[in-house]
């Protein structure tokens, strides 16, 4: 991890910005801290979310509060709650390398699950879905590493862009589910609306 961190091509190099401490990186994995911005659904009407109604995404949106809580300050995380967390760090990852994010083993422990991908080329800070399985609330500090990155390095040819452009590139806060906005949603319903001309 060191030394794609100071990698002197920069098409290779690793970016994650700040870096507080050395202990943040060991052998495989790098820390991750979670920052002070969050969003924090609020308790919805709705009985579900459905991808396919554009209307009820973004009126879910709309139901969400955004939240800053000062690094000193502490949340709490209820069981069976979801919270979305920006990261400290910002993040170039280079069209070689992919990371996957889980949580620390000492979060994970307390009952706190956390998966999210940074893709070749992604850059920004991370979203990260906080998600308490346990059966007891675990209070949250902003400024605490309580992830960890995992890098893997994929053997592709060198591509003509080097930035990922997906429905999250250059995050700089917590971002809610873009999940209407998948193309191949739009060819389903397509065939939903087939399927109800056809009866």
């Amino acid at each position: 991890i060191k030394n794609r961190l100071f990698q002197p091509d920069l098409k290779q190099r690793l970016v994650i910005s700040p870096i507080l401490t050395e202990e943040q990186i060991s052998n495989g994995t790098i820390d991750i801290r979670i920052g002070t911005d969050f969003i924090i659904p609020k308790r919805s009407d709705a009985y579900l979310f459905d991808p396919l109604s554009t209307k009820e995404m973004y009126e879910a949106v709309l139901k969400t509060d955004k939240e800053y809580i000062p690094v000193g300050r502490e949340l709490y995380l209820h069981p069976n709650k979801v919270i979305l967390a920006g990261t400290i760090e910002y993040f170039h990852i280079p069209f070689n390398l992919t990371g996957r994010v889980c949580a620390r083993s000492s979060y994970e422990r307390l009952g706190i699950s956390i998966s999210t991908v940074a893709n070749p080329g992604y850059r920004g800070a991370l979203t990260l879905s906080l998600v308490n399985s346990g059966n007891t609330p675990v209070v949250l500090y902003p400024g605490t590493r309580i992830a960890q990155m995992t890098l893997y390095t994929i053997a592709v040819e060198e591509p003509a862009a080097d930035l990922y452009d997906g429905k999250y590139s250059m995050e700089i806060g917590p971002m809610f589910s873009r999940a209407h906005e998948d193309k191949d949603l739009k060819i389903i319903e397509r065939m939903r609306l087939a399927d109800k001309i056809l009866e």
